[in-house]
């Protein structure tokens, strides 16, 4: 079974059927990396980059100064291993599958589109990046990846 979509295939319609439902909080286990107390580990699904996955933390917070000091020590615990399998599995590195970097990204949604509701939900973005490459845009085939990559490490 194919569990991640094109990033052109479909978005617009995905975000108009949750008719202002969290994105987030409605987000199908079948994406799901790995789940810790206060947070997710999950894939894009409508990813960026091959491997591109997210954090979201499990209560619906909208903006990152409210998450709580445990939240906060969660996401510390949750980049870190989240790093640590990127570099072990090899998609990021010295001599990496997908590039030398891997990024991880935020931004707050204050001035959104009314039909783009559903996305408030606090999530950051972890996506390796080539060498010299400037900010990110979509690249074809990211979502042909191999989903049992991280089971090592989550």
């Amino acid at each position: 079974m194919e569990l991640l979509r094109p990033a052109a295939d479909g978005y617009d319609r995905h975000v108009a059927d949750l008719k202002g439902a969290c994105a987030f909080c409605a987000m199908s286990a079948d994406l799901d990396v790995g789940e810790y107390p206060l947070w997710k580990w999950v894939f894009a699904a409508f990813p960026y980059r091959k491997y591109h996955t997210l954090l979201v933390p499990k209560r619906h917070v909208e903006d990152f100064s409210e998450l709580t000091p445990e939240e906060l020590a969660g996401l510390s615990e949750l980049t870190s291993r989240v790093e640590r399998a990127y570099r072990e599995s090899g998609i990021v590195g010295e001599k990496p599958a997908l590039g030398g970097h891997l990024v991880f990204s935020w931004r707050h949604r204050v001035a959104l589109d009314p039909a783009k509701v559903s996305l408030r939900h606090l999530h950051l973005h972890a996506y390796p990046r080539p060498d010299g490459q400037g900010d990110v845009g979509s690249e074809e085939g990211a979502w042909d990846v191999d989903v049992k990559v991280f089971e090592p490490f989550a």
